[in-house]
């Protein structure tokens, strides 16, 4: 996804004019609204001029709407083709192309632009301007002048747009005639589309009869032959219909049975149980002709059970049982009767040439000879009816010709696959519509089972939205939601941030309208400035809403939090909250849109040492903030002042952060003499600057504004102040009057000279020499505990002063010039003086008092050896 910028680039100016236009400036046109001087800067290589500067527009750039976040950027062909996601080639009049941008509002508007700039630029004014968006497409719009001013419409600007990205997956076991359905809302586009089959085998029982004593077979369909068959036998020995109950007789203590339904006297048998209460015989009788079938001799008190085969008799109608009355005493109880067939004594079956044979009902199986057909026959032995013999065996079938039929469009893999064999097809993508139906079908059989496969359907679906963002200086957001027509096994949501944002400062989701939650890291990519997220499954009909904000800086080992961002348009003046933070920790401010200003903190919620900024060649700007710590909080800010360095890096303090005039700490890095290049947005035109050390009062560059005005100077540590030049300070290439240092007097200045400063005292101490003998004032004038003469005072005084200012690096008149700004300069200059007449002072102290005290003339100054002489007028003693 290529990143979106609401921009415009307008190649100023390929026309079709032929002449000039005379043109003068008149007021904002009706409906029209100034953009801040503050949105109008140049994107120029460095030392150059071109025609068009970015400060010949301030204050002459105006639109008829969202005129406050209008950027207007002044640049080259080449450079402006950097704000664009195209290859297209740019060309434009005079090297001059222009970046309307707005990071906010993408709706169109008319612009207005001082009709005088472009003339004094170009020689002419255009009838007709051509311009192409960011996203390539070119338009053309004609000219109108207007009191002084040229107006244009911009037809609109791109738009930002998130796409919402899932996946359809549609998994499962599919036979010929299933049929699945699934909705896409807002369907923009679709990928990746692939339907993998995988072979499955499905499978039945075929299963045929074996008559009794007798043979069949039966064709195998499908794909494989089975290895074996189950051959299960049964017979029944059921059927046979009898009486509900006993009839007793107690006239000739008969028990009568009657039975139909017995066809097969060699399959009848009778079981009867019978409690008896004395011995007797018991006899079965046929009750059709009285002969006895049976006898049975049961004992007194014994219950016995007593089963009687028919199979060698003519079927009976019913029996009866008959016993010996002879003892009325006893009595018989019969407890159950049953009548059933006589199973075979064996049955032999024969399938594929292999036999088996079963004396019992059951299953066994016997293996097959690998042929397409299977036979089978069955052998019974010892009699009986009703053998029951039935071959079951396995057919299979394979996915054959499987095809997908996505709204009428047909894709078929031709084959057959076996089991885990798998084959892509890949439909058209233009097939799938917002609502779609999936048909599955493969080849038809005859008596094998039916056919089926396993069925992966996938593509992605793309939903772009166009939706407004919250812009600011450090921060971007976005909040909206997307509901899902159908199941989605993979939805994600991509975002082309507007800026080069670089963290993420919150994600956060809800579903169907529940509470919001963040999304941890896992679930999120940030490739450059393209954020995903991942949501994972949605069901159908589910609401997802997202709210995001982005961050425009990095915050190197650390972690922070912007409580108050900038509004684009306005000067840098966020608040932030530092949420963790040690002693190796920054903030890079090298991608927000003033990071080319020096920035600095105000408002800090700890004490401790100035924050300050790191400034590296490749444009990187750090920064620092010594003694910060968790929860602190501060505001950031920038001057009117980018700093770059050529070489290197270099350190940067704000000391007075005054949007005309700022000064600032400078030290080095790394390494040290590297040059620096300090240039003020703010300057006039045609003004003088200069950029001059308030540490050592030296200026060390200076240069006429032209819009911008470009300074350099090396990384030294210093105290630097851009201002406009006065004759307060002297040129670095002059004589000055400053310091005694070496560090402080140009290599030039005959001051920078040990005999020279030797003899200018040597003068001064014989004139104070001569003064000072006159007046006699010497240290035996001195009163007080401890004599001090007041010229040895005055001298030491003075020389301290020097050599403390000397050894602290001008730290006494820094200070004097800081608290007393009216003499401050006067103080630096007199300096060297002061060390001067200290050490005349001080030479004359020696000389008066060591020298002359101690010739002829000096005398002693010990009270205790002095002689006093008294002359009258006559010369007598």
């Amino acid at each position: 996804m290529k990143r979106i910028l609401s921009v415009l680039l307008v190649i100023v100016l390929v026309v079709s004019s032929s002449g000039s236009v005379a043109v003068a400036q008149t007021d904002i046109p009706a409906g029209m609204v100034g953009v801040p001087d503050a949105n109008v800067s140049e994107d120029v290589p460095l030392d150059s001029s071109p025609a068009l500067r970015g400060s010949d527009l301030e204050g002459s750039v105006m639109a008829s709407d969202h005129a406050e976040s209008l950027e207007v950027i002044v640049t080259t062909p080449d450079r402006a083709s950097d704000y664009l996601n195209t290859s297209t080639e740019l060309t434009g009049s005079n090297g001059i192309s222009l970046i309307l941008q707005d990071d906010v509002h993408s709706a169109g508007r008319e612009v207005a632009i001082d009709a005088g700039a472009v003339r004094d630029a170009l020689g002419y004014t255009p009838e007709r301007l051509y311009g192409t968006h960011e996203d390539g497409e070119q338009w053309s719009r004609a000219i109108e002048y207007q009191g002084g001013m040229l107006i244009f419409e911009v037809p609109h600007f791109s738009s930002n747009s998130v796409t919402f990205s899932s996946e359809i997956s549609i998994s499962g076991t599919y036979t010929t005639g299933s049929s699945v359905s699934y909705d896409v809302s807002s369907l923009d586009s679709v990928d990746n589309f692939s339907v993998e089959f995988t072979g499955m085998s499905t499978t039945e029982t075929d299963t045929f009869s074996v008559p009794e004593d007798g043979s069949s077979s039966d064709p195998i369909a499908g794909e494989e032959i089975p290895s074996s068959a189950a051959v299960d036998i049964s017979w029944d020995t059921q059927g046979i219909d009898k009486n509900s109950g006993p009839t007793m007789d107690p006239s000739d203590n008969t028990y009568s049975v009657t039975y139909s339904g017995v066809t097969d006297p060699g399959q009848v048998q009778s079981t009867f149980a019978a409690t008896v209460a004395g011995s007797f015989d018991f006899r079965v009788i046929d009750r059709s002709d009285g002969s006895v079938m049976g006898e049975k001799t049961y004992t007194s008190g014994t219950s016995t059970t007593a089963t009687f085969d028919f199979s060698s008799q003519t079927t009976p109608d019913g029996i009866k049982l008959v016993w010996d009355n002879s003892d009325n005493d006893y009595k018989i109880d019969i407890q159950g009767h049953e009548v059933e067939k006589l199973p075979p004594d064996s049955v032999d079956a024969t399938v594929d040439g292999s036999t088996k044979t079963w004396t019992s009902e059951g299953s066994k199986t016997i293996s097959l000879n690998n042929d397409e057909t299977v036979d089978a026959s069955t052998s019974i032995s010892g009699g009986g009816s009703g053998v029951s013999t039935t071959v079951s065996y396995q057919e299979t079938s394979y996915s054959e010709n499987p095809t997908v039929e996505v709204n009428g469009d047909i894709t078929s893999y031709s084959g057959t696959l076996a089991p885990g064999e798998t084959a892509t097809v890949t439909p058209p993508a233009d097939a799938v519509q917002e609502s779609n139906i999936v048909n599955v079908s493969l080849a038809d059989t005859t008596d094998a089972p039916d056919r089926a496969v396993e069925m992966d359907y996938r593509h992605t679906a793309q939903d772009e939205q166009i939706v407004e963002y919250e812009g600011t200086k450090w921060t971007e957001g976005y909040n909206f939601s997307k509901t899902f027509a159908s199941d989605r096994s993979a939805a994600s949501l991509t975002i082309p941030f507007e800026n080069e944002v670089v963290e993420i400062e919150s994600i956060e989701t809800r579903t169907n309208g529940g509470p919001w939650t963040s999304v941890s890291e896992d679930n999120y990519d940030l490739n450059n400035t393209e954020l995903t997220v991942h949501f994972g499954a949605v069901n159908g009909g589910d609401e997802v809403a997202v709210r995001t904000t982005g961050q425009q800086v990095v915050s190197v080992n650390s972690t922070i939090t912007v409580l108050d961002p900038t509004a684009p348009g306005d000067r840098l003046d966020s608040k932030v909250r530092i949420d963790e933070w040690n002693d190796n920790s920054s903030i890079s401010v090298g991608r927000t849109e003033d990071s080319g200003r020096i920035h600095y903190t105000y408002q800090k919620s700890w004490d401790g040492a100035d924050d300050y900024v790191e400034i590296t060649d490749d444009g990187t700007q750090q920064l620092y903030l010594p003694g910060a710590g968790e929860l602190s909080d501060f505001r950031v800010r920038t001057v009117p002042v980018r700093a770059n360095a050529r070489s290197g890096e270099v350190e940067i303090s704000v000391q007075n952060p005054s949007t005309t005039e700022p000064s600032f700490y400078v030290s080095p890095g790394a390494t040290q003499n590297d040059d620096v290049e300090y240039t003020l947005l703010t300057a006039s035109d045609g003004e003088e600057y200069i950029l001059r050390s308030e540490t050592n009062n030296v200026v060390h560059d200076s240069a006429e504004a032209s819009s911008p005005v470009t300074l350099v100077d090396d990384d030294s540590e210093e105290l630097l102040v851009i201002e406009q030049d006065s004759t307060t300070a002297s040129e670095d290439d002059g004589p000055s009057m400053v310091g005694i240092g070496p560090a402080q007097i140009g290599t030039d200045s005959p001051l920078n000279s040990v005999p020279v400063i030797l003899l200018v005292g040597a003068g001064i101490l014989v004139a104070l020499a001569v003064i000072y003998r006159r007046l006699g004032w010497s240290i035996r004038d001195a009163t007080g505990p401890v004599p001090v003469d007041p010229v040895f005072a005055l001298a030491a005084g003075l020389i301290a002063f020097v050599v403390i200012d000397y050894v602290g690096g001008g730290v006494l008149t820094s200070a004097l010039a800081t608290n007393i700004e009216q003499i401050g300069s006067g103080i630096s200059q007199i300096v060297p003086l002061l060390g001067i007449g200290g050490a005349a002072l001080l030479g004359y102290w020696l000389y008066q008092n060591y020298i002359l005290g101690n010739s002829g003339g000096g005398g002693s100054d010990d009270d205790s050896s002095r002689t006093i002489v008294i002359r009258d007028g006559g010369g007598n003693e």
